[in-house]
């Protein structure tokens, strides 16, 4: 039987709004404070988030992507790397591999992330959000608490356009990462889901999932030694 939040998820998809637009989105995101402060910031992988990537190099920010499915982790742009032909695929899955840097977990262990940035189906008042399904956010968000690249001073940002911000609250799972903001094109709102600290939620995780996700595995062989 469908649940809540399931049925939520299919009912925002057959709305799916267009990536049109999404320059503005970046540049209104780039005027905001909590944008210009940030040093490292990560970003999904998104299609709507493709400028907000470019926008980060081209402002002097290192840049962390998810690899796909987060199979072989975390990857690192640097600013000022790459020439500004580059920058639209460098930021992409099928860039990653050749431009960026895949990070092991001494590197991963060096990062301080300022700000997390993915994109939304819908958020609350409160900071929950709903996704695509996936939760490879969250557990990105998760993993690296655990591999100490995320702290309870990073910040997490939802982007999206007016419409996609709910009055009715959205039902959230124990692993789910609220927001501490929701940016659209015309402008920054905060959101009432205080500081917080990811952590990967172990009994919520099927053992073929955590083989799959190198940097997953490595933990929990750490975590639960045989």
């Amino acid at each position: 039987m469908e649940n809540d939040k399931s049925s939520r998820r299919r009912q925002l998809e057959q709305m799916a709004l267009p990536v049109a637009g999404a320059g503005k989105l970046a540049e209104t995101l780039r005027r905001q404070n909590i944008y210009r402060a940030a040093q490292t910031i990560f970003v999904s992988p998104a299609p709507l988030l493709q400028q907000v990537r470019i926008n980060a190099l081209l402002d002097g920010k290192v840049l962390l992507m998810p690899g796909p499915g987060l199979k072989d982790g975390f990857y690192r742009l640097q600013p000022y790397s790459l020439s500004f032909k580059e920058l639209g695929h460098a930021v992409t899955f099928k860039g990653l591999a050749s431009r960026a840097t895949l990070l092991d977990q001494a590197a991963l262990a060096d990062l301080h992330v300022d700000l997390a940035l993915t994109d939304c189906l819908a958020v609350d008042a409160s900071g929950a959000r709903l996704g695509h399904g996936t939760g490879f956010f969250d557990l990105a968000m998760a993993i690296l608490a655990e591999m100490g690249a995320v702290g309870e001073e990073a910040l997490f940002v939802a982007l999206g356009w007016p419409e996609q911000l709910v009055a009715d609250a959205l039902k959230q799972d124990p692993w789910d990462v609220r927001m501490n903001f929701f940016c659209h094109q015309h402008g920054l709102q905060e959101l009432a889901a205080g500081r917080q600290q990811p952590a990967v939620r172990w009994e919520n995780l099927e053992t073929r999932r955590i083989r799959k996700i190198e940097l997953l595995w490595r933990l929990s062989q750490a975590r639960f030694p045989a």
